[in-house]
C-alpha cells in the first residue's frame, strides 16, 4: 500500500479512529498503532518488515543489555554497539550501492576488475526515521 493509493486514507481513518477510541487505554493503543505501522509496512514492501522488525528488535535488546548493565564502561560499549549496528543497516541501504560502484571503478582503473555489485534495493520506508 502506498501514501498516494486509494486504501491509504481508509486504513489511516480506521486507525485513527482506533487509536482514538482507546486514548485512555494506554497498552491497547500502543498495540493498535505498533500493529497497523507493521502492517502498512508489510503491505508496502513486505521484505522490509523483516529490516523493521530487526532493527526494533536490536535497540529492544540493547536497551534491556544497557538497563542491566552494572558499569558506566559496559554502558557505553552497548550504546555504542547499537548505534554503529543502526547505522550499519541505514549505510547499508542508502550508500553500499554507491560505494560499491567507486570502488568498482577505482579497480578497473588499476587494472583489476571484479565487478563488484550490490543487490539492488528500494530504501525502506522511513528507515532514516527509525534509525535516528
Amino acid at each position: 500500500m502506498e501514501f498516494v493509493s486509494l486504501p491509504f486514507p481508509y486504513f489511516f481513518l480506521v486507525t485513527v479512529t482506533f487509536a482514538w477510541a482507546l486514548r485512555k487505554h494506554r497498552l491497547a493503543r500502543n498495540t493498535v498503532l505498533v500493529v497497523a505501522s507493521l502492517w502498512f509496512a508489510w503491505k508496502w514492501q513486505p521484505p522490509f518488515l523483516v529490516c523493521l522488525v530487526g532493527s526494533s528488535l536490536w535497540n529492544f535488546a540493547a536497551g534491556e543489555a544497557i538497563a542491566r548493565a552494572e558499569s558506566e564502561r559496559r554502558k557505553n560499549w552497548i550504546s555504542g554497539a547499537a548505534v554503529v549496528g543502526n547505522l550499519g543497516l541505514l549505510a547499508y541501504f542508502k550508500y553500499a550501492g554507491f560505494f560499491l560502484e567507486n570502488l568498482d571503478d577505482l579497480l578497473s582503473w588499476l587494472g583489476l576488475s571484479l565487478h563488484l555489485t550490490v543487490a539492488q534495493w528500494i530504501v525502506p520506508l522511513g528507515v532514516s526515521f527509525y534509525t535516528f
